[in-house]
């Protein structure tokens, strides 16, 4: 249809003049502007909204009882955490009612570089879902661990043009120190009027002064309500996140006022798969943020207006005329069960078939035996906490497990080497090349001959997490796109996930926790105390490998 006609008919269809393409009827329609709810019907023609009110259409849909809001919005997000492709990943979280996210794919950045970048962007072009590419800022994260590739300032202004903004700048030091290659990204954005999104906690407020002033207006890591307030003051907007490894969500929520409302979006950061089969996406935020006391109408306007608005994104975030007909029709407002999504006005529908484009394989090692970890040092062990990503200096003893990380990108033949407390892990091995955030390989194990069978079977299958017991691999999931995603739906990789806990739980594991979770954040130095990279142990105190 020309833009012209396009035009008339929806004018007229507004009016009441001409049937819509498609009416939803009688649903407790969001008013996000107004902050309440109206029975109304919703007129949808050539997937845009033309008008609220009373409608007839050439499809009608009855909605009666049902709760209508716009599309849900995740405003931070790494969907290569959720271990599905990009495809799978879009068809998980649309039928949660989300339709928009802004995606920042430094896990697989930090594999792949802008390959990895321009492959997330194809997959989820293929999709219903709306993915905004941010291009990631920090890759490598750090210089004492190996990344597959680095993005330098050249680069990000070579490509920021192709993506919506620039990723969160997790180099805080460097912003507030003034280094070169920091502030040359930064200008980079800044010179093609991109977004710049934050990642910054635990400084004093004229630090918060000098990381803002730099252009970040948005940051998923306060941990405080105080630190939250003082941020929103700053002109920076909170995503309160809801992920598999953050818990303070409910806390966060009380930071939340009639004042400052507007301020806030909802952001999953990292989630896995099998999480969001179980709990749900921006809606899980939402029902827990209802459940901490806040109002239903508030947590969907967050979701929806609110995350339109910090991201600058068009003629979406609420139900009026000329908005996009991204709708989410939910059975509830305290659960916020979904019983129905649409994308520009046609409903989501389960697909049957994935076109998903495989990379080559990205797992480069040479050739590891039980001797490869033989050599350990045995006056110092990491001592892991459960529930932390917070690590601690502790000594060797009987308990200790053994643990490496194996340089897997440029076959350096790098070996990361210490003795770990707090997994007890009685025999065998467990190996994955998830490990934030350059995703080399990282095994914990209780005697070398296993731990060599694992990595050596992760390298053979292209990445994934595997579980060894006595020279046979007992449980492995593949996950061959960069060693962190697999072709495969939630409800299989929830299968997999499950199968491996167990087979853990028979090397004499508890039950009580997540090893692989643990293990994937055991070789981020960003994170104090000691951690392990294939450089070595690093000492956050020192800032050094020691």
């Amino acid at each position: 249809m020309e833009p012209k006609e396009h035009l008339k008919k929806l004018i007229r269809v507004a009016r009441g003049l001409e049937k819509a393409d498609l009416v939803l009827k009688g649903g407790m329609v969001v008013d996000v502007f107004g902050g309440k709810w109206i029975k109304n019907d919703i007129a949808i023609v050539n997937g845009i909204i033309a008008g609220v009110g009373s409608y007839s259409g050439v499809e009608e849909i009855d909605v009666c009882g049902k709760y209508i809001t716009p599309g849900l919005i995740d405003t931070h997000v790494h969907p290569e955490s959720s271990k599905l492709s990009p495809q799978r990943y879009a068809e998980l979280v649309l039928s949660h009612g989300t339709t928009v996210i802004i995606a920042d794919p430094h896990e697989i950045a930090n594999v792949m570089g802008i390959a990895g970048v321009e492959y997330m962007a194809e997959e989820f072009a293929k999709t219903q879902l709306d993915a905004r590419i941010m291009l990631p800022s920090c890759v490598p994260a750090t210089t004492f661990e190996t990344s597959g590739a680095t993005i330098n300032p050249k680069e990000i202004s070579q490509h920021i043009k192709k993506c919506y903004g620039l990723g969160e700048f997790m180099n805080y030091p460097g912003v507030l120190n003034c280094d070169d290659e920091c502030l040359d990204k930064i200008l980079a954005a800044w010179y093609e009027d991109k977004r710049i999104d934050g990642h910054m906690f635990g400084v004093d407020e004229k630090d918060l002064n000098g990381y803002f002033v730099a252009g970040m207006r948005t940051n998923h890591e306060c941990t405080t309500v105080a630190e939250s307030l003082a941020n929103i003051q700053r002109g920076c907007y909170v995503q309160l996140r809801m992920g598999s490894y953050t818990q303070n969500f409910a806390e966060m929520v009380g930071a939340v006022n009639s004042k400052n409302l507007h301020r806030f979006t909802f952001c999953s950061d990292d989630k896995s798969g099998h999480d969001i089969l179980a709990r749900g996406h921006i809606n899980e935020n939402m029902r827990l943020a209802v459940g901490a006391g806040m109002e239903a109408i508030d947590a969907v306007t967050i979701a929806t207006l609110n995350a339109a608005q910090c991201y600058g994104i068009g003629r979406m975030g609420a139900i009026a005329p000329s908005y996009i007909a991204n709708l989410v029709v939910f059975d509830d407002v305290v659960d916020f069960r979904v019983n129905r999504v649409f994308v520009q006005g046609k409903r989501v529908e389960k697909s049957d078939k994935s076109n998903t484009k495989k990379p080559t394989s990205t797992i480069k090692i040479k050739p590891i035996s039980a001797k490869s970890f033989k050599d350990v040092r045995k006056d110092i062990a990491i001592n892991f906490i459960k529930g932390s990503l917070v690590t601690e200096r502790g000594i060797v003893g009987k308990d200790s497990n053994k643990l490496a990380v194996v340089e897997r990108h440029k076959g350096t033949g790098n070996i990361g080497l210490c003795y770990i407390n707090g997994f007890n892990l009685k025999r065998g091995a467990i190996a994955q090349t998830i490990a934030h955030d350059s995703h080399n390989i990282v095994v914990l194990g209780a005697n070398n001959s296993d731990m060599a069978i694992a990595v050596n079977e992760l390298a053979h299958v292209g990445g994934g997490i595997t579980v060894v017991q006595d020279g046979k691999v007992i449980k492995i999931l593949a996950l061959p796109i960069a060693g962190l995603m697999a072709d495969i739906d939630a409800e299989e990789l929830a299968t997999h996930l499950k199968e491996l806990e167990l087979a853990t739980q028979k090397l004499g594991m508890d039950s009580d926790f997540n090893p692989f979770v643990s293990l994937s954040f055991i070789s981020l130095p960003v994170i104090p105390w000691l951690k392990l990279t294939d450089k070595g142990l690093f000492c956050g105190e020192k800032f050094e490998i020691i």
